[in-house]
């Protein structure tokens, strides 16, 4: 017995000080400890974080983009999310409202057999890893149900192109889009006509002011967008075809169907499958709204502090900022998507919370599978105009690994939801025309 105590008391010390058959225990890190590229290759072997591996919380891609980019992640506690009253309503009711029809591979009523069932929210709220159907489900939350409010309007946010030296340029642009359908003022219109429109619009320097493009998005199967693009050099609006929705958005990094990390009809790529489901370390309750501080040119780069330009690459946008955004853990789906043959992209894996249908990171893959694009995006939980809160894009970026270069963007304080005054009509061909506000 005094032996069999002995060992029990070495097992304790043994534990004691952090070791458990010669192998070091987890060490739990506290809130605000930065992942990057000196600790993270310990901290995946045997860091926690919140009681969870840190291994176990990262996309594939972000380890490399730790020791390869030079990007960091600041880590912080979950935070409550707010949405949409109405939002919350919906959801809750499509639970016995809706089903997925395969045979369709369309959202329909449980009873009625019918599209015009969805009224707004999300229309999956509990995806099944072993639904084999969960990839579609996703991709249909995404499409209709983006707690993004009636009408965002993004009055002016900067683009900065980044290669892996430094900034290459910075231009202003406009986003104004208008929900048709899944509305809650009132004004929705039922499913299978339009589902919304786009219109974007560069507003600085002189030689793109003006240039934009204006689309309309269909909630038919198999229809593309109406597209149409003004040229600033013949002064004229043409109209483009169906694929415009995989070319770039103004030579930047992002194609059109990158935009808010997916901007696609569910029957635009070939399939979907649900992958996992794993707490993701992202941002939702970002603090960068506001910190991009306009000069009389708005181009100096000090005045976008949440980006790490003096860094190489200057692709950071998180390290050393008073009041820096925060990468929490959130109960996340992991989803693939698979392109059709013409698409640039051969597959994509999104990463979207569990509680929203938002994807937060994008890993893009070139037509001989190798690894092209990374992205990120960090949110702000923000009121609209009309008291109601959003989930709506603060900054982020699309960056290209393969050639070295970044596209980042940037919200001005100017950015409103559901805007009093705005009216559908205010997204035509003729606003394209006079290039915006």
């Amino acid at each position: 017995m005094k032996r069999l105590g002995k060992l029990l008391q070495a097992g304790a010390l043994f534990v004691a000080l952090g070791f458990v058959g010669g192998t070091a225990l987890a060490e739990e890190v506290p809130e605000g400890t930065v992942l990057n590229a000196s600790n993270i290759s310990k901290l995946l072997k045997d860091g926690t974080f919140n009681g969870i591996p840190i291994k176990d919380m990262l996309s594939e891609r972000m380890p490399d983009m730790i020791k390869t980019y030079s990007m960091t992640y600041p880590l912080g506690k979950p935070l409550e999310m707010r949405f949409d009253k109405g939002w919350i309503a919906e959801t809750e009711r499509n639970k016995g409202a809706l089903k997925y029809d395969a045979s369709a591979k369309d959202v329909m009523g449980a009873n009625c057999g019918c599209i015009e069932e969805w009224k707004g929210g999300m229309p999956f709220s509990d995806i099944k890893l072993d639904d084999p159907n969960g990839g579609d489900k996703f991709i249909w939350n995404i499409y209709l149900g983006e707690p993004s409010g009636n009408i965002t309007y993004y009055n002016k946010f900067g683009f900065i192109w980044m290669n892996n030296k430094g900034v290459e340029r910075i231009q202003h642009w406009q986003w104004l889009r208008w929900y048709s359908s899944g509305r809650f003022d009132g004004l929705s219109i039922p499913r299978g006509g339009i589902r919304y429109k786009t219109i974007i619009n560069a507003r600085f320097p002189k030689d793109v002011k003006g240039t934009g493009v204006y689309f309309v998005r269909y909630d038919q199967n198999g229809k593309y967008d109406d597209t149409y693009a003004y040229i600033r050099s013949v002064r004229r609006v043409r109209r483009l075809s169906g694929g415009a929705w995989m070319d770039p958005i103004g030579g930047s990094d992002w194609l059109n169907s990158d935009a808010e990390n997916i901007n696609v009809h569910p029957s635009w790529y070939k399939s979907y499958k649900l992958l996992k489901r794993q707490p993701i370390i992202q941002v939702l309750h970002s603090n960068a709204l506001g910190s991009w501080k306009l000069n009389q040119s708005g181009t100096k780069f000090e005045h976008f502090p949440y980006f790490a330009l003096a860094n190489t690459p200057p692709w950071d946008f998180t390290t050393g900022i008073p009041g820096m955004d925060l990468y929490a853990p959130y109960d996340s789906y992991v989803v693939e998507a698979v392109s059709y043959d013409d698409h640039p992209y051969s597959r994509m894996k999104w990463y979207a919370p569990v509680a929203f249908p938002r994807a937060q990171f994008v890993e893009a893959y070139d037509r001989k599978g190798q690894w092209w694009k990374f992205s990120d995006y960090h949110l702000g939980n923000i009121p609209g105009e009309d008291g109601e809160y959003v989930m709506s894009s603060i900054i982020g970026h699309f960056c290209d690994v393969q050639n070295l270069h970044c596209t980042g963007f940037y919200m001005n304080e100017g950015i409103r939801f559901n805007p009093i005054g705005v009216t559908e009509n205010d997204i035509s061909v003729a606003r394209l025309e006079k290039g915006g506000d």
